[in-house]
């Protein structure tokens, strides 16, 4: 019991810092996702052009 006391505190802690963090980086997910699923997409519409041109 004494043991999980700091790491609720740590838990607690890392939260607020998270809520301080995420502002900058929800800017970026998104154009990272976007970018990731263009790319994917791209590969699979390639390796299905691939299939068909061939």
């Amino acid at each position: 019991m004494p043991y999980e006391q700091p790491f609720i505190h740590k838990a607690s802690n890392e939260h607020l810092a998270d809520r301080r963090t995420p502002r900058p980086h929800q800017s970026w997910s998104p154009l990272i996702r976007i970018l990731a699923i263009v790319g994917i997409v791209g590969f699979i519409v390639a390796v299905i052009a691939g299939y068909f041109w061939y």
